[in-house]
């Protein structure tokens, strides 16, 4: 065999082991793909809550696909997901890659198609999907999610290589995802609705006191290890029982609608409110030390105090309420526990009611341990 027959030969030779090895590469990595697909599968199937998914799709998405940007945007046209996800203890200030929209028209990359779409960035069609980056994608891929033949949201990856996301690419992986994405959603929500239906009180539409309770450990724990302020207001109907004995449970059930709906305006979405029994609203304030939540006790006492309430008969009946403060703060962070949080708020209430009603009174820990420990 001559020199360039056997320099034939060893190219062939190399080239075929040189694909063997790059076939080797390419099946590891699809591979190593699928396995963590299949982790993220897992994580998504399990999430119980609603606040559970978003935080699996949000930032264990991220994490497992090694992406630089990953957003939802979810079809909200009654702020129903806005409402669950806060009741669940969502900070949504802390997601701003989560969005939500009263209608999909808005994002126009979701409605040219129902499939997968990927490419380059481009600032007129993607810019709405990608807000609040300090740096822009430089290729996307925008999972359009649909039941039952609707569209009700997208989940968008975003990566900084340019080629990472191309046209040409094949989409069944995100096309499974996307379909996995939506049913998870759907399932979420419809079991956050079933909590929401045993958690909230169905004359006020507040919370009940069962949720209340579950909350405020949760809520004195997240202050305990961040180190953050928590404060509590204790709430009563002024001389509810003559309302009742005068005009009877139906409108005294009025009163209390009425009462939930003005007190409602003056919380935050990360505040808690809820119905404690009969008369009586709670409510907790987290981040708020002792100051700013007697500011807000004493806005809901005015919205209670100066506007009569138009009964449905069209008398208008005059009540007043009286409030009771107390906060959790930093110094006491390792002692004081959810049970002394209220039980000092409820002692500042029966001051208040002592003293003459229709006023807020701060309790501070001190006081309380004195008087009823």
């Amino acid at each position: 065999m001559s020199t360039s027959e056997d320099n034939e030969n060893k190219s062939l030779v190399d080239m075929f082991d040189g694909n063997i090895d790059l076939i080797v590469q390419r099946a590891r990595h699809n591979e190593q793909m699928m396995t963590r697909f299949q982790t993220y599968e897992v994580e998504l199937l399990n999430a119980e809550t609603l606040r559970s998914l978003v935080e699996v799709v949000l930032v264990n998405g991220k994490r497992h696909f090694g992406l630089d940007t990953i957003t939802m945007v979810l079809l909200d046209p009654d702020a129903e997901l806005k409402r669950l996800l806060t009741m669940e203890g969502l900070a949504l200030r802390k997601f701003p890659n989560l969005m939500f929209t009263r209608s999909l028209d808005v994002f126009e990359p979701l409605c040219l198609s129902e499939q997968p779409q990927l490419g380059v960035y481009e600032a007129d069609r993607h810019a709405r999907l990608f807000p609040q980056y300090p740096r822009i994608p430089a290729s996307v891929a925008i999972l359009p999610l649909v039941r039952f033949g609707r569209l009700v949201g997208s989940i968008n990856f975003g990566s900084n290589q340019k080629d990472r996301y191309t046209p040409q690419l094949a989409t069944d992986f995100l096309e499974h995802l996307g379909r996995i994405f939506a049913i998870c959603i759907e399932s979420t929500q419809n079991h956050s609705k079933l909590i929401r239906t045993a958690l909230t009180d169905n004359l006020t539409s507040v919370h009940n006191r069962r949720f209340f309770d579950q909350r405020l450990g949760e809520e004195v724990n997240r202050a305990q290890r961040r180190c953050e302020p928590l404060s509590c207001l204790f709430m009563d109907i002024d001389f509810f029982k003559k309302v009742n004995d005068t005009y009877g449970h139906s409108v005294g059930d009025f009163v209390l609608a009425d009462v939930a709906a003005r007190i409602t305006p003056q919380l935050r979405q990360c505040d808690v409110l809820a119905r404690y029994g009969g008369e009586e609203f709670v409510a907790l304030l987290p981040h708020t030390r002792e100051g700013l939540a007697t500011e807000v006790a004493e806005r809901v006492r005015n919205t209670i105090c100066e506007t009569p309430i138009q009964l449905p008969d069209g008398r208008r009946l005059e009540i007043t309420m009286s409030v009771g403060v107390a906060s959790l703060m930093d110094d006491n962070n390792c002692t004081y526990s959810g049970e002394m949080l209220l039980k000092t708020a409820d002692a500042a209430l029966y001051q208040a009611k002592d003293t003459g009603r229709n006023k807020v009174v701060y309790f501070e820990q001190s006081q309380i341990m004195q008087d009823v420990v």
